[in-house]
Parts: C-alpha cells; sequence; structure tokens
C-alpha cells in the first residue's frame, strides 16, 4: 500500500450507531462515510495505535473473534482503498450538486438554534404520539364532512378566479415545504446534530428545494426513521391548524378546503417508497435494506437466476420479502407514473408552444388571460416535478457497509 495506515486514517471519526446487537459503527471522513461491524472498527481501533495485523489477529482471537491475520489484512487494505478514493467521492458529489445552479439559501439552521430546539419539543416521545392521532382524526373527519361540499361547489369558486388560486397555490406550496424542511431539520438537531442549510434553486429546469441532512446516518434505525417523518409530521400538524381554523370559522371552508387536500395529497405522496423522496428512506431502514434501489435492481438478477432451478415456493426466501415487493410495485409504478407524467407534460408544452406560435405571429393586441393561465399552470407543473424529483440528488447518501467474517 502506498499510504500507511496510521496517515490514512488520521482524519477519520468514529462513532456507534445505536445500542442494539450486533453493534454497529460508523466511519466518518469529510467526504464519505460508511458502515463497519465490531470486528472492522477493532482493526482500524488496531491500525491507529501502530499495531501489526499479527497484533491486532491476537486481540481479536483473545476476545473470541477468530479472525486470522490474512483476513484481518484483508478488511483492513479493503477499508483502507475506501478512504484512499473518499477524495474522489467528494469531487463526485460536488459535480452531482453543481447541476443544482442559482442556489438561494433561504434557512440556516446554525443561526436558528432557538426555533430549532423551539421546534424540537414537538418531537417529545409523550406529545408527538398525542399531536398525530389528534390531527388525523381531525383530517379525516373533515375530509368526511366537508368533501362532499366541496367538491359540489369548488367549480364555482374558481369559475373567473383561476388566476387568484394559481398564487394562493404558489404560496401554499412554499410556505408547506418550507414547513417541511423545517420539520426534518428540527428532528435532527433534537438528535443532537446540525442539519445543513435548506435553500432553493434549479435542477436542470425544475425549481427546487434541497436540504442537507446526510449527519443523520449517525443516528440509529429508530431516530432516522423519526427524522425522516419528521417533514411529513409538520405538514400533518399545519393540516390540523387549517382544520381547527375551518371549524373556527366556517366560512373559511371553502377556502381551506383545497389547502387541506393539497397538503394531504403531499403528504401520502412523500410516504411512497418508490421513489427517493421519505418513504424510500422510511422503509429503507424499517426493513434494514440500505442501498434499497441498488438491492431492488440486483434483485431481478437474483430471481432470474432462481428462476427454473428452484422451486416456485423457494424463489422467494422468507427473509427477502420485503425486498421481494418492493422491487416489484416499484417497477410497476414508476412505470405508469412515468407514463402519465410524460403524458401530461408533453399535453402542456404543447399548449404552451401554441400560445408562443400564435403571439410570436404578432397577435398581441388579442391577448386573452386563459393563454396567462395556461403558462402558469406549466410552470406550477414543473415546480411540482421538480420537487418530487430533486431527491434523487439530495445530500442524503447512504453510506455503504464494509463486510466482516465475524
Amino acid at each position: 500500500m502506498t499510504t500507511s495506515p496510521a496517515s490514512a486514517l488520521s482524519h477519520l471519526e468514529i462513532a456507534q450507531v445505536g445500542t442494539g446487537m450486533p453493534t454497529t459503527y460508523l466511519l466518518k471522513t469529510p467526504a464519505t462515510s460508511f458502515y463497519v461491524r465490531e470486528s472492522v472498527y477493532r482493526i482500524i481501533e488496531g491500525l491507529r495505535q501502530g499495531l501489526t495485523y499479527a497484533q491486532i489477529s491476537a486481540q481479536l482471537q483473545a476476545d473470541g473473534l477468530n479472525v486470522p491475520e490474512q483476513a484481518v489484512q484483508e478488511l483492513a487494505e479493503t477499508t483502507l482503498t475506501r478512504l484512499n478514493e473518499s477524495a474522489a467521492a467528494k469531487s463526485d458529489v460536488v459535480a452531482n450538486m453543481q447541476y443544482v445552479f442559482g442556489k438561494i439559501t433561504l434557512l440556516r439552521p446554525a443561526r436558528l438554534p432557538r426555533l430549532l430546539r423551539l421546534l424540537g419539543h414537538l418531537f417529545n416521545p409523550a406529545l408527538m404520539p398525542v399531536l398525530v392521532v389528534s390531527c388525523l382524526l381531525a383530517t379525516g373527519l373533515y375530509f368526511y364532512q366537508v368533501t362532499d361540499t366541496f367538491i359540489s361547489q369548488h367549480r364555482s369558486i374558481w369559475r373567473g378566479n383561476e388566476g387568484i388560486w394559481l398564487v394562493v397555490a404558489y404560496i401554499i406550496y412554499f410556505t408547506v415545504f418550507i414547513c417541511h424542511e423545517l420539520g426534518h431539520a428540527s428532528a435532527t438537531r433534537r438528535f443532537g446534530l446540525d442539519p445543513g442549510d435548506i435553500g432553493f434553486g434549479f435542477y436542470l429546469i425544475f425549481p427546487v428545494f434541497y436540504a442537507d441532512v446526510s449527519v443523520i446516518w449517525a443516528l440509529d434505525r429508530t431516530r432516522r426513521i423519526v427524522v425522516n417523518l419528521g417533514g411529513i409530521y409538520f405538514q400533518l400538524l399545519l393540516n390540523g391548524l387549517f382544520v381547527a381554523v375551518a371549524y373556527a370559522f366556517p366560512a373559511t371552508y371553502l377556502f381551506l378546503s383545497p389547502i387541506i387536500i393539497l397538503n394531504s395529497l403531499v403528504m401520502l405522496y412523500s410516504l411512497n417508497p418508490f421513489l427517493r423522496y421519505d418513504g424510500y428512506w422510511i422503509y429503507s431502514d424499517l426493513f434494514n435494506l440500505p442501498n434499497l434501489r441498488t438491492q431492488s435492481r440486483r434483485y431481478w438478477a437474483t430471481l432470474k437466476k432462481r428462476w427454473g432451478n428452484v422451486p416456485m415456493r423457494q424463489l422467494v426466501r422468507s427473509t427477502e420479502w420485503p425486498l421481494f415487493v418492493y422491487t416489484v410495485s416499484s417497477t410497476v409504478v414508476i412505470t405508469i407514473l412515468a407514463i402519465v407524467f410524460v403524458k401530461v407534460l408533453y399535453t402542456s408544452l404543447v399548449g404552451v408552444g401554441v400560445v408562443f406560435s400564435y403571439y410570436g405571429h404578432w397577435h398581441l393586441a388579442e391577448y386573452h388571460p386563459d393563454d396567462l393561465l395556461t403558462l402558469a399552470r406549466t410552470l406550477f407543473l414543473l415546480i411540482i416535478s421538480g420537487f418530487f424529483g430533486h431527491r434523487l440528488i439530495k445530500a442524503r447518501r447512504r453510506p455503504a457497509s464494509v463486510s466482516s467474517p465475524v
């Protein structure tokens, strides 16, 4: 090896993740991070102390871990290789994030310690379940009581006022998703970590929000799930607030109904695990499936190899059902979403093309408000598309694992 173990490990941070068995550790550098088992952690600590492979092996065997010297060397070299590649990994991350241009930082959580501490109280283990159940019941009751009335009347309140409602939709969009990101940030701070910035920019042609919460990989699985639920949780609290206002002031229900419906739909969409949004990370942690998307792609190849070589009842092993369900469902859902999205976007862009073509022939004097609404609807579609797609590049990369023979 060209790099000595001591120098390669000089900037390495190690943190124990959780308290369960087997014990897991997070190895973290400024550019990358990954999980290791206790045996690999012991090897790394031995190298940092300047011990030889033989001495490390002897220590492990004295503690009942049968790791021969050759295995110690292989695990050490694998880990050091990962660390030596961290600079290249960092360059890849930087290049990836460069696709987000025109970035504007909206909130710096480091400058809002009091706000985050205050919001963090909403994650109190005694308070959070009460608020969740209360807001769910309030939202469900509201839908049950007023949806029929709203559906029968919403055309009348939209007719002639579509421009106003589009402005309202934009305001709601920004407010809801800032609160969503604050939910993640305040949960992260609640567990003693510092969240990254929350901002706005453009990914390709899509306006997007972005947030860096990559530090949550130092938390145990349960706390990561809470952080990933934080955004949806805050949206649910907003729903509870909107419902309370609607009941306190009945005249507002026609105005608040589309807000509650839109917010509820976004929450449900956020829970879907098929795109790299909150539901994806929750499913991954819930069933202990790191690198879920990669595992899903590889699982098709595994099933193909087994097909015809094992009985049908053994095609999917008992421990693989969460991965099997995800693999099949994600393939079907993403295919359907892609078809629907392309169709809707094509129709919208054709409408925009007709508008520009018409006014390009000097028909400006014949301007009609519906044409502006066509442009506004298309822009809103692009914004929504950007929000739902930006998690593909969001800085929440899951650490990989270095395998251990024990």
